[in-house]
């Protein structure tokens, strides 16, 4: 399939074409955002063959540049029209490339020996070739297709042509676009030690999925909530981009400077990387940026239910979910960029990997909570007995009972789903009302030993 998006169409005619490749002398600079999109600014060095009217051929950008964002910058010439060009080598593109001219057409057996090969016209391709042979016209494509070469207006690369009226010879040309699949996210690592206390560090995980190499390039990485453009990138045909295949990069801190210095915006920040750092096609890249500190986590227990199961017996225990929770001041003075926090529990000089949470932006002055798991160690089973008393007013009573079979004693939190115009009585435990339509109990539970907990609610629907 052919793509070809075009931003400025010109009917002009220029002789003269100047080819601007990419090379080592380039000043690149990525701002890359969250989750999948980059800014990419390039400037590069520009030798014309005579000042006035040239035609420049920008190549090496990536494949899924985003067409609509292309900017061009320069005081030695100005830029008239632009085109985003990009047909790719596909089967349908060369067959469309050579309608009215002859291929050769060939079959082979099983053993891959050729069987039949003849010169063949395409006198037709509309999603389908027709071939004429000899004055005969073949509609069969069951053949495999011999190109005598690859058509000059197609490439695997795209690249920008630009029509331009040069003051200077010597020119200098800034082209900016947007561009995917770039990408960051923090990975975080947070590390339970034996004595209750907590150590948590994180890492900048920047990837590079595009078909090009970004060498000596300075990188920032922006977070928040930022609208991005959509890009107009189109898929081939399977219905997906082609993107090499990327291998996990190792964590290297190696180089003392290696880091990032974070800048507040007034709405986002901006984390610098210190030094120009590769970004080879395919690659991701882990930039240590919150170096290993000591943090307060608090741990508690929880359970859901919701008067909307009408569940009258469980006998099958519910496990608890484990929640970790810390401040997000503790960890720095700015907002927690998005990412994956995986935990781990230090015990007898063994590490044990104990779960993970993904978490969004965390605005600075929040509780982080993580919800890393569940435990059979702490389980709950719930009754419900219902009563309807008429149409518009019913009665529950709920009950649970919470068993620890851990050596200590544990708080559990107890959130009730509830809906309507409710009144709670009789309960057994104080609870809190934390919204129209949630409840919560908070209940010590002794070690090894099991604690009842009811209340009734009356409901009117109106």
């Amino acid at each position: 399939m052919k793509y070809l998006w075009i931003l400025i169409l010109t009917s002009v005619s220029f002789s003269t074409e100047t080819i601007s490749e990419p090379s080592d002398k380039d000043d690149i600079k990525l701002n890359i955002y969250h989750p999948s999109k980059a800014f990419i600014e390039e400037t590069r060095i520009i030798k014309f063959p005579a000042a006035g009217y040239n035609t420049l051929k920008f190549v090496g950008l990536p494949r899924s540049s985003n067409s609509n964002s292309i900017m061009v910058q320069s005081v030695e010439f100005e830029a008239t029209t632009k085109e985003f060009i990009y047909n790719p080598i596909t089967k349908n593109a060369l067959l469309q490339s050579f309608l009215g001219k002859e291929i050769v057409l060939e079959k082979y057996n099983e053993n891959g020996k050729t069987i039949f090969s003849s010169p063949a016209k395409i006198v037709s391709f509309n999603n389908h070739p027709i071939f004429e042979i000899d004055g005969k016209i073949i509609t069969s494509s069951n053949f495999e297709y011999i190109f005598p070469k690859i058509p000059n207006n197609l490439n695997d690369v795209p690249y920008l042509l630009i029509n331009s009226n040069v003051v200077k010879k010597h020119a200098s040309a800034t082209v900016s676009y947007i561009a995917n699949p770039f990408g960051w996210s923090a990975d975080y690592e947070l590390l339970i030690k034996e004595n209750g206390n907590a150590e948590i560090s994180a890492w900048h995980e920047i990837w590079n999925h595009s078909n090009i190499n970004y060498n000596n390039v300075d990188v920032s990485l922006i977070s928040g909530n930022i609208n991005q453009i959509p890009s107009r990138h189109k898929p081939f045909a399977n219905g997906r981009d082609r993107i090499e295949t990327a291998s996990f990069g190792h964590k290297s801190a190696s180089n003392d400077d290696l880091g990032s210095i974070a800048q507040k915006l007034d709405d986002y920040v901006v984390f610098n990387i210190n030094t120009s750092i590769n970004l080879p096609s395919g690659s991701e890249k882990q930039i240590i940026f919150i170096k290993p500190k000591e943090i307060q986590v608090n741990k508690t227990y929880h359970f859901n239910h919701s008067l909307y199961r009408r569940d009258t017996k469980n006998k099958i225990p519910n496990p608890a979910s484990i929640e970790l929770s810390f401040k997000s001041e503790d960890v720095s003075d700015y907002h927690l960029p998005a990412g994956l926090i995986k935990v781990y529990e230090n015990q007898n000089n063994s590490l044990y990997f104990v779960g993970s949470d993904e978490v969004e932006v965390i605005q600075l002055g929040s509780v982080v909570s993580l919800e890393v798991g569940k435990t059979a160690d702490i389980v709950a089973n719930f009754t419900t007995s219902h009563y309807e008393h008429s149409r518009k007013e019913e009665e529950f009573t709920i009950k649970a009972v919470f068993k620890n079979s851990k050596d200590k004693p544990e708080r559990v939190h107890w959130k009730e789903n509830i809906y309507g115009d409710w009144k709670i009585y009789n309960n057994t435990h104080d609870f809190e009302k934390l919204d129209a339509s949630t409840i919560q109990f908070s209940i010590i539970v002794p070690a090894k030993s099991k604690t009842e907990s009811s209340y009734k609610i009356e409901i009117n629907k109106k």
